[in-house]
């Protein structure tokens, strides 16, 4: 079914844990796949975070790394969406991605939905006299919820882009009608394990090696506890990364049934 093909259908409603199960099945049937897709893209993100950690605190540098950021995870995203929908061995990640034409609008469209979270953090660095912290804090994380209900909606136009599908944002937002808080809820489902396990990671540094924590949350590139600690930090958020996005692609093809013809689109494409 193509992308067109579901603007006739009801609006369907998705089955959260089956979505959630489905995140964690299939980045673990396919883990070898992962981690060849993850791995160039790790190395980028750990050494961006290791060189932004020495860097001066500022709005226009936390702009900056977020770009940066968001382009290297891209780079993942695009192998790893198409290892997961077409599944052929043409499709399958390598150490050295070849995103080829398709990240330019891939990044077009994840550094324009990025950009929703800004507003967000420059209501954080107001003047307190200006908004007082508390009211703040709230206004900030209504900000954060709506532009990651948005990114919610839209987010069915990477799978799209990345197969070289002709569905964009109106698609998405049509195709996720009705499902955008049970979207949420399934990303939520799948980043508390993740968050958990760095949680427990910490709390289990403070009681076995008290005088590593200090040095895991330091701001300053040194000290191989930093870099344990930063490495850890990337390789969780790529596996949410992951996790999220085979959920994602289930969520997919139950709300549109798509199953496209996967021969004939690697042959126009590849």
């Amino acid at each position: 079914m193509s992308a067109s093909d579901n603007a006739v259908l009801p609006p369907l409603k998705l089955a959260i844990w089956p979505a959630v199960r489905a995140g964690f099945g299939e980045t673990a049937r396919n883990f070898r796949a992962f981690l060849t897709a993850a791995a160039l893209p790790l190395a980028l993100s750990l050494l961006v975070a290791a060189v932004m950690a020495d860097a001066p605190e500022r709005r226009s540098l936390t702009m900056l790394h977020s770009l940066l950021d968001i382009m290297i995870a891209a780079v993942f995203q695009v192998a790893w969406y198409r290892h997961l929908l077409l599944g052929t061995p043409d499709a399958r990640p390598r150490l050295l991605p070849r995103p080829g034409r398709r990240l330019a609008p891939y990044l077009g469209y994840a550094w324009f939905l990025g950009a929703l979270s800004f507003p967000a953090l420059f209501v954080i660095e107001l003047p307190e006299q200006g908004l007082g912290s508390t009211a703040q804090i709230i206004l900030a994380v209504l900000l954060l919820v709506l532009a990651f209900y948005l990114n919610i909606r839209f987010a069915f136009a990477f799978l799209w882009i990345s197969i070289d599908e002709p569905g964009r944002l109106e698609t998405s937002w049509r195709q996720t009608r009705g499902n955008g808080w049970r979207l949420l809820v399934v990303f939520a489902l799948i980043a508390t394990p993740i968050f958990g396990a760095a949680v427990i990671g910490i709390v289990l540094t403070q009681i076995f090696f008290p005088d590593a924590l200090p040095a895991l949350l330091a701001e300053t590139a040194s000290g191989a506890s930093f870099w344990i600690g930063l490495a850890a930090e990337q390789a969780l958020t790529y596996v949410l990364y992951g996790v999220s996005a085979a959920a994602f692609v289930h969520a997919l093809q139950s709300l549109t049934g798509w199953a496209g013809n996967q021969q004939e689109i690697l042959e126009r494409f590849e």
